[in-house]
Order: structure tokens, then sequence, then C-alpha cells
């Protein structure tokens, strides 16, 4: 998928940050902490800085088709890398982690890092591989927290992702979760959990 093929602002659901909050595009701590005390967003507001540089130039390219960058982040998902190669087998679906003596697990999702980004009229799934799986917030049914790992939080993205993928499982920290949760939610995806 390329993402200036999706026509994102033709959702009928989206979030409009106001034009005077700033763009963030490199980590700085204390701009972070002051543009989200200072407009008090109902989620935490961090633009594309916890992005890679190549999804830091992506969401430059969309801000004309896709609008600003809400938030974004590293997940961890087998399924965005079985997408990604091809589907060979049968998708990994949602990784349960293997009991241990006393507990479960710690091991991740995959080794490998994907992204999240969020955007004013869409959500993108970037894969490990750089190939992007993107949708308008109208055509995505629900985001859910499946599980908690420790720190880290399971979650399922549902829509038409590809002909043979409804749902893409990931794993993320528990405060990229909640911001991906708080953001689907405002923009009005039905089901976010």
């Amino acid at each position: 998928m390329n993402a200036d093929e999706i026509k994102f602002k033709t959702s009928s659901k989206f979030w409009l940050l106001d034009p005077s909050i700033p763009r963030i595009p490199s980590m700085n701590l204390r701009q972070l902490q002051h543009v989200n005390q200072k407009y008090r967003l109902p989620f935490v507001y961090t633009d594309s800085c916890l992005l890679v540089p190549s999804s830091q130039i992506l969401v430059d390219t969309l801000i004309d088709s896709a609008g600003r960058c809400l938030g974004g982040g590293v997940i961890a998902s087998r399924d965005l890398e079985w997408l990604s190669k091809g589907k060979n087998g049968n998708q990994p679906g949602d990784y349960i982690p293997p009991r241990t003596f006393l507990s479960k697990s710690k091991a991740p999702q995959s080794l490998l890092s994907s992204e999240w980004i969020a955007l004013e009229y869409g959500l993108i799934l970037k894969s490990p591989f750089g190939q992007l799986f993107g949708k308008k917030w109208d055509e995505i049914s629900g985001i859910f927290k499946v599980r908690s790992q420790g720190n880290d939080w399971h979650i399922r993205f549902d829509s038409n992702w590809d002909e043979s993928c409804a749902s893409i499982h990931a794993q993320a920290n528990k405060q990229g979760i909640q911001t991906i949760l708080s953001i689907a939610k405002l923009v009005g995806v039905a089901d976010a959990h």
C-alpha cells in the first residue's frame, strides 16, 4: 500500500488539532510537557517525535491528505511481519506468552519493531520492513486491549487490512496503547477499549 493512495480526508470520522498547537517533530521532553499541559488534550499528544526518521518524513508528506499527526510509537507485531512477508502459512494472530514455572514469560510479540501512526483522518500501521497498512478512521471497526503483560499491553486492530486479514495483533508499552485507545475513542471508532 502506498499511503498517498488512501483518500484519508474522505473519512467521516476525524479529530482535528487546533491550528495553534505546535508541531513536535523531535524529542523534546520540556516541549511535550508544556504543550500537553497548556492545551489539555484528552490524550498524550506526541506528534511524530517518537517515530523513526523515515516515518517522520512520511507524516510530513501526508499532512495535506491525512491531516496532522496526533501521535505514534513503536509496536511489536507478528501479524504485521506476516502480512509484509507475503502471508506465508497461517496468520500468527494473538501471541500468548508461554508460562514459566512461576509466571508468564515476558517474551515479546516480536523482536522486530513496527509502528503505529495516528493522523487526524486515519491510522497507519507500518511493518518492520517498511510496508504500510493504512485505513481511514471510519474503516476501523475496533481497537481493543486484549491483555496486560508486565508493563506492556496487547492490542487488536480490527478492519479489513487485507483480503485475508481482519485483525492485526500487536504489543506495546501501556502508555502508547492508552494513547491510541484515547485517540480512537475521540474520532468515534465504535469499539475502542
